[in-house]
């Protein structure tokens, strides 16, 4: 079973398949967060390492106890949240040097032709 955690978006989904698809995430990571439901203790060790390729953000082993399903839903949106603010300040920051290698690079050429020193 696989929550979706995209926004206020709560559904709850059966996987028919045993294997993990969170569909192409960047850097590994799946584009929406999910937590993982693993109905036996002996799945785990075989989905754990999957899941952590995916971007599982939690786990929750069955049979499954609703006191435990709100706090993992609540984690993984969290630790979800966390990651997508990493992600844009990640692209910020490429950005920024981008646009720091150019200036650099202009302010080479121009300093070239006109024989100057950083001095």
């Amino acid at each position: 079973m696989n929550v979706d955690l995209r926004g206020g978006d709560r559904r709850v989904s059966e996987q028919v398949s045993d294997h993990i698809d969170t569909g192409p995430g960047i850097g590994g990571i799946a584009s929406t967060g999910v937590a993982e439901l693993v109905r036996a203790l002996d799945e785990l060790a075989v989905t754990i390492e999957r899941a952590t390729r995916a971007g599982v953000m939690g786990y929750l082993l069955k049979p499954l106890r609703e006191c435990e399903l709100r706090p993992a839903i609540e984690l993984a949106m969290a630790r979800f949240q966390e990651f997508l603010t990493l992600q844009k300040e990640n692209e910020d920051l490429k950005k920024t040097l981008g646009a720091r290698k150019i200036i650099e690079r202009a302010k080479s050429i121009l300093m070239e032709s006109r024989h100057l020193t950083e001095a």
